[in-house]
This record gives C-alpha cells, sequence and structure tokens, in this order.
C-alpha cells in the first residue's frame, strides 16, 4: 500500500519576511529623523556624521531624501538653512543614490526656505 506523502518544508513566515526589510527601513527614517532634529545650527561635525550616515544607508535613500525634505519643509527659518547645507554635502560627499532622489525635490526645498526666510 504506497501512500503520497506530501512534504512541505517551511523556511518562516513568509509574510513577516516580508516586512523586515520594510520595518529596517522604517527604523532608519525615524533614527534619521531623530539626528535631524539636532541640526539647529551650521554645525559641520553634525553635517559630516549625517552625511556619513545617509551614504551608510543608501538603500533607504528615497526614504532618507524624503524625511530630509519633511524636516525641511517644518523647521523653523532659522533651521532651513543647515538642512539645505546638508543636502549640499550629501550630494557631494555620497553621491548616488541621493542624486537622482534630490533632483526630484530640490526646487521644492529651495522655493519653500526662499519664500519662508524673505
Amino acid at each position: 500500500m504506497s501512500k503520497n506523502i506530501k512534504i512541505t518544508r517551511f523556511y518562516g513566515d513568509k509574510d513577516a519576511m516580508k516586512g523586515e526589510p520594510k520595518q529596517a527601513e522604517l527604523n532608519a527614517k525615524k533614527d534619521y529623523m531623530t539626528s535631524l532634529s539636532d541640526l539647529t545650527s551650521n554645525s559641520k561635525p553634525l553635517i559630516n556624521t549625517l552625511s556619513i550616515v545617509a551614504g551608510e544607508n543608501r538603500k533607504y535613500g528615497k526614504s532618507i531624501t524624503e524625511t530630509i525634505e519633511s524636516h525641511l519643509m517644518k523647521a523653523s527659518s532659522a533651521h532651513k538653512l543647515p538642512c539645505l547645507y546638508l543636502v549640499d554635502s550629501i550630494i557631494k560627499n555620497v553621491g548616488a543614490p541621493y542624486i537622482e532622489h534630490i533632483s526630484k525635490c530640490v526646487v521644492r526645498m529651495f522655493s519653500n526656505t526662499f519664500n519662508e526666510v524673505i
């Protein structure tokens, strides 16, 4: 008497596994936002640190760019210029993928800053 036995291998919850990268991205975005809140003056060491962190998280470049833009839009007039210095630093020192992402919102960021500061 032969029975067909179906063997199913379990590799973990596929839906949970799909969520892990998303959670990591959300954590990176949250951590970056927390660090951005310290950028209240033209602090070269902090701008360099934020640029390095952006470089270390290139795979989340779109989310980090969105975080920077969101921060800039909400920042007080006095805190907008340091944020633009950060954008400049990331473009110059990190490059891809930020150049692509920032190019899509840079006009909006500068326009917002210009309109609020003047």
